[in-house]
């Protein structure tokens, strides 16, 4: 399973990807531009994505992702986990 995670705080970035590494190849970008360009050019199973990003936001590369993808599915909103750090939704892609 290969999973994008963008996340624009290093320090939170690298802790969760320590833990998806267990198991998973995980590539970790910090703004919405970088996002947006791995998609483009590598296919994931899961996105991780936090909604508050430099440069493009979390919504607008999730409707960017969407106009190319229809069929990406999107955790309804009572499973969706809010952590002490914010919220961290995934996009389930397979």
């Amino acid at each position: 399973m290969r999973i994008l995670l963008v996340e624009d705080e290093k320090g939170l970035s690298g802790y969760i990807a320590k833990g998806l590494k267990n198991g998973y190849a995980v590539d970790a970008v910090y703004d919405g531009e970088e996002a947006l360009f791995e998609y483009e050019v590598n296919e994931y199973d899961l996105i991780v994505l936090d909604l508050n990003l430099p440069k493009k936001d979390g919504l607008e590369v999730l409707r960017k992702i969407r106009e190319k993808n229809a069929d990406i599915k999107i955790p309804k909103k009572q499973d969706r986990k809010v952590h002490f750090f914010g919220p961290v939704f995934p996009l389930f892609l397979a």
